[in-house]
């Protein structure tokens, strides 16, 4: 009994969906009648799943992408939902579920398949839309939407190859309707104004003016037919021609009266463009020059004008200048507050080290002494290690003298330095008796408030001259 019931499902199924050629129809089909001879899913749960797929492939816009799967997939969810309603075997309600789902399926990726093939048709659709061709040319750019839908559907049919060479005559056509799109949007506006310039007789009156601007238009046209890429240029080139014709319709329409007036009208008339000229005077707070021709007088006011400009730049840059000035005066002053930080931090440093104890080497023993300013030089640090070196005569390190006062440190120093900066070639050269001299009237006067300074034993390398060794 279910396999005659499957049979006629198949049956009716089949000639249900036998409508536009898709690819793979009749395998979807099969494996979906294949599918519920073993599944053992509820039918409610599986039109759910159908209905979950059908908002899916509605917000994906299938309706464009893959308009025929679309179709045939909500027609097998109607008869799904029917047999459900009308208690049809589960069998025949699973399997439109099935086939419903499975063609949503085929339609999602049908569409990754279009949008990537028909890329440049989309973007000339796309490109279109901005300059407004929907708005201005509609017809022929709902033709143009026709033959990508065309398209669309000879890829569902499987037949990408055709929808690539008809893709070709679909760009081609889309070419065309940019320029024509860019021809009413920017050519138009300036040939209806020099119809209106025609309809002044600006061929009469103003010939040359009109002459102008009608090849002004011819030139926009070409512009237009060759660099129809270049938005910028176009737009500027129709700005200035539509100028071009309107003036030429203001100046047939001024002209044209000219020719019938008589004394009394055509003093007028100058007066009449007097008056234009001082209303700009009065505006600038210009002295009266309705006293100079006319063109000396638009001469006069356009210098005026320059003049005001200068002035009005010359104030712009000297605001500018008191902006960056202020501007400056604040960096400078938080460069300074940070040097002055800088410069606390680091003396709270120094002052914190120097009252930091600090262990001093006496050779034998240690001694843990607090570390203040150097008032005189250190014995070991201006006779060097050389001065402080055991007496090569003995075998026992020369024990360091505690009792020595400051003052016998800085003779020993300074007779280290005189001993040092000897030459040995030249021993009783001037400058060195002059040295030793001195050294000698110094360790005088400090024997007599310390006791005498022993005489430092210098390496056996360096050898001193008899006149050297011989300061006390």
């Amino acid at each position: 009994m279910n396999k005659t019931l499957l049979g006629l499902c198949a049956f009716t199924l089949l000639s249900a969906c036998s409508g536009p050629a898709i690819k793979d129809t009749a395998l979807i089909q099969q494996a979906a009648l294949s599918q519920a001879q073993t599944s053992e899913q509820d039918p409610s749960q599986a039109i759910e799943v159908s209905r979950n797929l059908q908002i899916n492939a509605q917000q994906e816009d299938l309706y464009l992408f893959s308009p025929s799967y679309m179709a045939q997939a909500e027609k097998e969810m109607a008869k799904a939902e029917d047999a459900l309603k009308q208690n049809k075997p589960a069998s025949e309600i699973i399997t439109h579920s099935l086939t419903a789902q499975a063609l949503f399926e085929r339609g999602l990726a049908n569409k990754a398949l279009v949008t990537n093939q028909l890329k440049p048709s989309f973007d000339g659709i796309e490109m279109l839309k901005e300059i407004n061709a929907h708005v201005l040319v509609k017809d022929d750019f709902e033709d143009i939407q026709d033959d990508i839908k065309d398209l669309i559907l000879l890829i569902e049919q499987g037949k990408t190859n055709d929808a690539t060479k008809d893709q070709k005559d679909v760009l081609a056509d889309i070419t065309e309707l940019e320029i024509e799109t860019l021809k009413v949007a920017h050519l138009t506006p300036a040939e209806n104004a020099l119809e209106k310039a025609e309809d002044a007789d600006a061929e009469d009156f103003a010939a040359k003016t009109y002459e102008i601007a009608e090849k002004a238009v011819e030139k926009l046209e070409q512009i237009i037919e060759r660099q129809y890429k270049d938005r910028q240029l176009i737009a500027d080139s129709a700005k200035a021609t539509t100028r071009l014709a309107q003036h030429a319709e203001v100046v047939a329409k001024a002209a044209k009266p000219l020719l019938k007036l008589n004394n009394e009208q055509a003093e007028q008339h100058i007066l009449y463009v007097e008056s234009l000229l001082d209303r700009i005077t009065q505006a600038l707070s210009h002295e009266s020059i309705n006293h100079m021709p006319l063109n000396n007088q638009s001469i006069a006011l356009a210098q005026a004008v320059e003049i005001l400009t200068k002035q009005a730049q010359s104030k712009q840059a000297s605001a500018q200048w008191e902006q960056e000035k202020l501007t400056l005066e604040a960096t400078i002053s938080e460069l300074k507050q940070q040097a002055e930080q800088a410069i606390t931090h680091a003396d709270s440093a120094v002052e914190a080290k120097i009252e930091s104890p600090v262990v001093a080497d006496t050779g034998d023993s240690k001694t843990s002494t607090p570390l203040t300013p150097a008032t005189e030089p250190a014995a070991d640090s201006i006779l060097g290690p050389e001065a402080t070196a055991p007496d090569a005569s003995t075998d026992k390190p020369t024990e360091p003298e505690t009792t020595e006062s400051a003052a016998d440190l800085a003779t020993e120093a300074t007779t280290q330095e005189v001993v040092e900066a000897a030459p040995e070639s030249q021993p009783s050269s001037a400058p060195q008796v002059e040295a030793e001299e001195t050294v000698s009237a110094e360790s005088a006067e400090s024997s007599q408030s310390s006791e005498q300074i022993k005489p430092v034993k210098q390496d056996s390398q360096a050898p001193i001259s008899e006149e050297t060794t011989a300061a006390p």
